[in-house]
């Protein structure tokens, strides 16, 4: 998993994941979101042995 630049902000609740999701110099994700999103994958599995990039 590749996430963006992490920030301390509120979640949003907007995840976009996949293997080819563009990731800009200026694109961010809160702690909160990402950690949302790991927790969903430990039940839906989408993305096993897969690269993915992780960006809101």
């Amino acid at each position: 998993m590749k996430p963006p630049r992490l920030t301390e902000g509120p979640a949003r609740g907007k995840v976009r994941a996949g293997a080819s999701e563009p990731v800009g110099m200026l694109s961010s994700l809160s702690r909160a979101d990402l950690a949302r999103f790991l927790a969903e994958q430990l039940e839906r599995r989408d993305f096993v042995h897969a690269r993915v990039v992780v960006r809101a």
